[in-house]
């Protein structure tokens, strides 16, 4: 039986996800999750690259094939008739889909490495949270619990977001 290929960018949506509560093991993680899709955009760029490579080689192949197949007829070959040729070609078509499939998936790649770039941002601004005792409460130690705790996870995002407005108006 054939292994079922997985697709690195689905797999890597799952990882960008963040735990909270296991903060420690995520800080451990992000390099080499940020490393994983760094690799993953770099060979993305490389082989949509290739294949724009490969599309002009093509066309230039193509280009000659129909310069000769016209002047054998003894048509009138101009460079816009022979551009017309080669765009509306079966192989420069498939040439070019595969070309726009690589950018695209490439374009994916770079998001997504965007993204474990602005994972690295949250668990610093996560690892803040946990320093200033945001999730010491009660309400975020056990968060099905109401009651008293609410309140004091009220007080505490209040608190923060009066330092965050202060240390604003300071800049």
């Amino acid at each position: 039986m054939a292994k079922k290929k997985t697709d690195p960018l689905a797999d890597a949506v799952s990882k960008l996800t963040i735990d909270k509560h296991g903060l420690d093991d995520e800080l451990i993680r992000q390099p080499m999750l940020f490393f994983d899709m760094a690799n993953l955009s770099a060979t993305a760029t490389a082989e949509r690259d290739y294949a724009k490579e490969q599309l002009g080689l093509k066309d230039a192949e193509l280009g000659s094939k129909w310069r000769k197949k016209l002047e054998k007829r003894g048509e009138r070959t101009t460079i816009q008739l022979i551009e017309e040729c080669v765009l509306t070609d079966s192989v420069h078509i498939k040439y070019s889909e595969k070309y726009i499939e690589s950018k695209e998936y490439c374009e994916k790649c770079y998001a997504m490495k965007e993204s474990f770039q602005q994972r690295a941002y949250m668990l610093r601004e996560l690892v803040s949270l946990y320093i200033s005792g945001y999730y010491a409460t009660s309400a975020m130690t056990n968060p099905g619990r109401k009651g008293s705790g609410d309140v004091v996870h009220e007080g505490n995002k209040k608190r923060l977001t009066e330092t965050r407005k202060a240390n604003q108006r300071r800049k």
